[in-house]
């Protein structure tokens, strides 16, 4: 079941409900079912959806290149598929909206190898991805979490990691988020580097290549 969502202008509903919590796949926005507003006092529970019947399906999707990546797609959108098949997002043609898996929490998105002294953290799987293409061949991780307030989430998959690079976008949340990230990981004894980008990794991307993301992330490690 979805509302309209109370953290941002909402036309079309896109808070979902479960049981426990509300999650808007919009804006990030996550909360318990009992702080949404005129919410069911019961919300129907759902049969997760069969991830890997699904994943069946979108390997024989065509692979086109979309922004700059090489993606299945078909006429209801693109996909972004987990290296290990554990789940997937949907972006819907001309809606533009992700949507995963019914009923099911995202794993983080891990772009080996791994595991490795350093973790690249990036907001958004498409800027993950990007990083991915300008080093084929690299000695560390890059993993993405989705949107800058889904950081937090997985923590201990960070804590296998001695340091973390972590990106995120140079606007309010994305800052925001970073440094509430950055102070948990410090207190946990991880060497962490915080970097706010102007620009996501996959329009440089499609702007000029791997070349360009790679020598815009290198500038910015300095």
């Amino acid at each position: 079941m979805k509302v309209l969502c109370p953290a941002h202008k909402d036309t079309i509903p896109s808070l979902h409900l479960y049981p426990e919590f509300a999650h808007c796949f919009s804006c990030g926005y996550h909360c318990k079912i009992t702080e949404v507003p005129n919410a069911p006092k019961e919300i129907k529970r759902e049969e997760p959806e069969d991830v890997q019947a699904m994943v069946s399906k979108i390997i024989q999707r065509p692979i086109r290149t979309i922004r700059g990546l090489k993606l299945h797609a078909g006429v209801e959108g693109f996909y972004i598929l987990w290296p290990d098949h554990s789940y997937y997002k949907l972006r819907h043609s001309g809606r533009g909206r992700y949507q995963g898996p019914r009923g099911i929490r995202p794993n983080l998105l891990l772009l080996g190898p791994e595991p490795n002294r350093c973790l690249v953290l990036i907001e958004g799987e498409l800027n993950a991805l990007s990083l991915a293409e300008a080093y084929p061949e690299r000695s560390f991780s890059i993993a993405s979490p989705g949107s800058a307030s889904d950081l937090q989430r997985h923590i201990e998959d960070y804590k296998r990691y001695e340091m973390v690079v972590v990106v995120v976008d140079r606007d309010p949340a994305g800052i925001a988020n970073g440094c509430v990230l950055k102070e948990t990981l410090t207190k946990l004894g991880k060497s962490v580097m915080l970097i706010c980008v102007p620009v996501d990794f996959n329009d440089l991307l499609q702007r000029g290549g791997p070349a360009l993301v790679r020598e815009t992330f290198e500038k910015e490690l300095r």
